[in-house]
């Protein structure tokens, strides 16, 4: 059973839709998103053995944070009968992280171990086109094409115990911390 503590959720949006001139048609739109969602979870747990009975109190948090952001913007210029241009870009950027941590207390003693997933990413592409009709038969045609992708993703562990103990020597510390970076 999960005990949700908060839980926000966004969204907005614009539609924009333009005629700027007899010869210029502008159109685009923007779409948002976020969401935050936290949660907590407590069990005690009472192990009950023949030789070392003991209680455990385990304490488990979340947080989900997630944005998005979302447009394309389209422009068409015709400036005669026999040409005509236009422009199309659009783009979406992410920024999510996901991080839980649990605490372990049996006794007197405490185990912590904490994660945390965090990724961005950027995306933008577009088209130009420029069409020119030179007569019943022969046109010209021009597209140009462009892209632009950038993501992250990274990944940390991090734990006040020991990791893999006897298989790789460790200096002691408070905190140990693990690093997957993508």
């Amino acid at each position: 059973v999960t005990d949700v503590t908060k839980s926000e959720n966004n969204v907005g949006a614009l539609n924009f839709t333009k005629t700027l001139s007899n010869k210029i048609d502008l159109s685009s739109y923007l779409i948002f998103s976020g969401s935050k969602n936290e949660n907590r979870v407590e069990t005690t747990n009472d192990y009950i053995l023949p030789d070392n009975s003991f209680l455990e109190t385990v304490t488990n948090t979340g947080a989900i944070h997630k944005k998005l952001g979302l447009g394309k913007v389209k422009l068409k210029y015709v400036p005669n009968t026999l040409e005509q241009w236009s422009l199309d870009i659009m783009a979406k950027g992410t920024d999510n992280t996901d991080q839980t941590s649990i605490l372990s207390i049996i006794n007197t003693g405490e185990q912590s171990f904490t994660s945390l997933d965090d990724s961005e990413e950027i995306y933008l592409n577009g088209n130009v086109e420029w069409h020119k009709k030179l007569s019943a038969k022969h046109a010209f045609s021009s597209s140009a094409n462009f892209e632009y992708d950038k993501s992250s993703a990274n990944t940390f562990w991090d734990t006040n115990r020991a990791i893999s103990e006897g298989f790789v020597p460790l200096e002691p510390d408070d905190i140990y911390r693990l690093e997957l970076l993508r």
